[in-house]
Order: structure tokens, then sequence, then C-alpha cells
């Protein structure tokens, strides 16, 4: 029987995700799109609703969505840029900013126990064929290998 890749990966994923919401209570646990725009608030500085628009090329509808939730659920709070007064900069809550850098840390100690006990070369090699079958997605997706 063939070996089915793609249930063996998302198996990890599943996992990996069930370790991190072991972590919280239901009820504070943010959407994935909440834990991108969060991920990117923490990577940067100066964050406007545009800059989430291009990083993640959508819509200008579903980024307001997105941060009026978040806003709701006290993550962000909106302040007046004083360079635009027709641009609100987004800031991410200290608390929200602290639990994201807890779970950023748990996620680097899963991702250590994850390749325990690989050696140097088999690493080598898996990660040349996870960027090959990333690549193969790709294609797939853009439509190049849907007739092979």
């Amino acid at each position: 029987m063939e070996k089915d890749y793609l249930f063996e990966i998302g198996e990890i994923h599943h996992l990996v995700g069930k370790i991190i919401m072991k972590s919280e209570p239901c009820s504070n646990r943010p959407t994935a799109s909440q834990i991108r725009f969060i991920d990117y608030l923490a990577c940067h500085e100066d964050v406007y609703q545009s800059d989430f628009e291009k990083e993640f090329n959508i819509s200008r509808a579903t980024v307001y969505d997105v941060l009026n939730t978040m806003e709701k659920k006290g993550i962000i709070t909106r302040e007046r840029s004083s360079i635009d007064t027709r641009k609100n900069k987004i800031i991410l809550n200290k608390d929200t900013l602290d639990h994201h850098m807890r779970i950023k840390k748990m996620i680097s100690t899963m991702n250590k126990e994850l390749i325990k006990n690989i050696n140097d070369s088999d690493l080598k090699i898996f990660n040349k064929v996870l960027e090959q079958m990333n690549s193969n997605m790709h294609n797939l997706l853009e439509g190049s290998d849907l007739n092979d």
C-alpha cells in the first residue's frame, strides 16, 4: 500500500495543535487569522490596516473584520497616527504579546523535540524533501501540474 504523506503531515500538525491548545482555555484561544495577525504585530513596528492587506493578500473588508473582533476581545488597540490622521496604528496588547511569546517558546521546544534523535545528514535530506514537496504543492496550486 502506498504511504499517505499528506495524512502523516496532517497528523503531526494535528498533534502540535493539540499540545498548544492544551496550554490555554478555549475561551481565550485566538482564531488562525488572529494568530497570523498577532505574529505579524509581534515582529513589526508601526503596523497599519493596509500592512495586513499587503502582507496576507486579503481584502480591506476581511482585515477590518478581523481587527474589529481582535479589538473587541482586547487583543489589540487602535491609535490615531500622528503622521496621517486617516490611519490607525494597530497596537498589540501587552498580555497578548507575552502570551504569544510563551507560545513561540513552546513551539521552539516542540521543534527541538520533533527532530530529537535524528542525525544531521538525515535532517538535511528531510529538509530537501520538504522544500521539494512545498514547491510541488505551490506548482499544483498554480495549476501547472493539474493535468498530469
